[in-house]
């Protein structure tokens, strides 16, 4: 009869070999020593786990983040660890999508997973697109009317004709050369 909580053992046994991370060599050294512990076990004993042996971490988007993006790391450079990196973000995104039915924002992490599944190397690409297009468009600079040309657009010399093509302030175009012929421009801050 053992004594202590499978946690315990997990602690002791790190301790006892001086871990202070559980990284890959550590992962498998584990699995042999201490097999009837699971996974989750191993990941709650109060080490930090190096990824991909942490799995996917999803209380916050910010969190899942994180991990997927860690995880699509690891699958672009270790074709030996892309399975067990799949394997942790199907199994992330089922539980996801089962705790759904009580947590609604759960849906938005099963698509972010789903993202992923579907091309681990364009996730960060597409996770920073989603945030700026969450984000809105970024604010214009304040604009002030043209001093120029009074908020006409046109351009001072020719009047807006462009005399033929041929004025040399708007070169040709008869807009106003500083606001483009849209009567304001930018405003000039001056500290």
């Amino acid at each position: 009869m053992r004594s202590g909580s499978k946690k315990k053992r997990v602690i002791d046994y790190a301790a006892a070999q001086g871990w202070t991370l559980i990284g890959e060599a550590e992962w498998k050294e584990l699995h042999s020593s201490l097999p009837d512990v699971s996974d989750s076990t191993f990941r709650r004993a109060g080490l930090p786990v190096a990824q991909p042996w942490l799995g996917v971490l999803q209380h916050s988007l910010e969190e899942l983040e994180t991990s997927l993006t860690e995880l699509a790391g690891i699958y672009e450079v270790r074709s030996d660890l892309r399975r067990f990196c799949r394997e942790q973000v199907i199994a992330a995104k089922d539980r996801a999508r089962w705790l759904s039915r009580k947590h609604p924002r759960k849906i938005e992490m099963v698509e972010w997973m789903l993202v992923w599944l579907g091309d681990p190397s364009m996730f960060a690409t597409w996770v920073n697109g989603f945030k700026r297009a969450r984000r809105g468009p970024m604010p214009e600079e304040p604009r002030v009317k043209c001093d120029i040309c009074g908020g006409t657009g046109q351009c001072i010399v020719c009047k807006g004709t462009s005399n033929g093509g041929q004025c040399f302030n708007c070169a040709g175009t008869g807009n106003c050369p500083q606001c483009q012929g849209s009567g304001r421009r930018e405003a000039i801050h001056v500290k």
